[in-house]
């Protein structure tokens, strides 16, 4: 029974060892001026929000000290981009 015990501690050990040391809060977002639908992750220590379109395109966001998002950059679709940022910047 020890040696269970001992191999379950050290398992246990092994495996919080890895584990990511900033958390990400994960949610459903829909554009106020588009309507549309985005999968986003907030990094809330870092203040920065990653934004991603059904399509792909993906754009980050920081947020200042007003509480407000200022685009950093985006990947993929340049149109999707553009809708992406005049949803979230003021």
């Amino acid at each position: 029974m020890i040696p269970y015990l001992i191999a379950g501690i050290a398992g246990m050990y092994v495996a919080g060892r890895n584990a990511p040391k900033t958390k990400l809060q994960q949610l459903q977002c829909m554009g106020p001026r588009s309507g549309n639908l985005y999968s986003v992750e907030i990094v809330p220590k870092l203040g920065i929000v990653l934004v991603h379109a059904k399509d792909g395109t993906v754009g980050v966001f920081q947020q200042n000290e007003k509480g407000l998002f200022t685009w950093l950059r985006g990947n993929g679709s340049k149109e999707t981009a553009e809708v992406m940022r005049r949803d979230l910047e003021p």
